[in-house]
């Protein structure tokens, strides 16, 4: 290069030559101590936005560290390994061609060896394949052949082991977990250990069940006429009626609970709950199904001032109160 060319190539500022860089795109038109700093985007004291801590952000800064941002501007996790392959264990095998036993690899495995493969694939193909040589075994092929066995009934053994203790546990497990149904007698296997029946049918012909279902249906009408509910059973009632008809006076049985009997047990609210009446032992009293169902919403009849008259000292009969 010729000395036109450095004075050609110097600084601006101060006309020290500027050696070319080598770098591609336009040369420098000032050295190092003659131009200009960069300029720096001017750095503002703002709160952080999910912290509220006071730093010197950007124009653009938000956030003053990458642990306040949101997780949609955070790194992405890595991403879980892989699981292993499942290895599967085939038992051993004999050989379709020699007959000895080996450990297949594959369930579609029929021979021990390559060897023994292509000699079926030639058999198959030429019957008279192989019948002027005899492969006789060597000794040391014989006794591999009986070491190999050995391990192999060694490691049935254990496995066989193994698989005993599992089955014993999982019988222990299970008789544990067997329970008699309350309902029909049988034995069953209870998910759980506050199961009482064996199925659902079971279960919904229990007593305690039709019991329980006929409460929550009580309740459940009270609740929807907004008027005043006590949670009992409607058995307390029946007994407290000594199983008679408060209206007729018609003895109603037990045996008859729940059943379309005209003289079955029933609740009969004494104000109905369609008049406003409340759901308490004071408005109900044991009616047959047939006075029930003549009398509705209708007036009240049977023993509405029984229990005024207990508190008062003076217990009154049956139909005291009869309209």
């Amino acid at each position: 290069m010729a000395d036109g060319d450095y004075v050609r190539l110097g600084c601006r500022g101060c006309g020290v030559a500027i050696a070319p860089s080598g770098a591609r795109g336009p040369r420098r038109k000032k050295c190092t101590a003659c131009a200009p700093p960069r300029p720096t985007r001017p750095r503002t004291e703002r709160p952080c936005v999910t912290c509220g801590t006071l730093y010197k952000a950007q124009v653009s800064g938000r956030y003053c560290s990458a642990a306040c941002r949101p997780p949609r501007y955070q790194r992405k996790p890595p991403r879980p390994p892989k699981p292993a392959p499942e290895v599967r264990v085939f038992e051993p095998m004999p050989c379709a061609q020699c007959a000895s036993v080996f450990k297949p690899k594959s369930a579609l495995a029929m021979y021990c060896s390559k060897a023994c493969k292509r000699l079926a694939w030639n058999k198959a193909k030429d019957p008279a394949y192989g019948t002027k040589r005899i492969s006789v075994k060597t000794r040391a092929q014989a006794k591999r052949d009986s070491t190999s066995a050995a391990r192999i009934a060694q490691r049935e053994a254990k496995l066989a082991a193994k698989l005993a203790a599992k089955q014993a546990e999982l019988e222990m497990a299970l008789a544990a977990r067997r329970k008699v149904c309350a309902q029909c007698g049988t034995s069953f296997e209870a998910i759980s250990s506050l199961a009482k029946w064996c199925s659902d049918p079971c279960r919904k012909a229990a007593p305690a069940f039709r019991l329980q279902k006929r409460i929550g249906k009580q309740t459940r009408r009270a609740r929807l006429r907004n008027v005043e509910c006590e949670r009992f059973a409607d058995v307390e009632v029946f007994e407290r009626d000594g199983w008679r008809c408060q209206i007729c006076g018609v003895l109603t049985p037990e045996r008859l609970v729940g059943s379309n009997n005209p003289s079955a047990p029933t609740i009969d609210h004494i104000v109905a709950l369609a008049n406003g009446g409340p759901h308490t032992r004071a408005n109900v009293q044991c009616a047959c199904r047939a006075c029930n169902s003549r009398k509705s919403d209708g007036p009240a009849r049977g023993q509405l001032g029984l229990f005024a008259g207990i508190e008062g000292g003076s217990a009154q009969g049956l139909g005291s109160i009869a309209s």
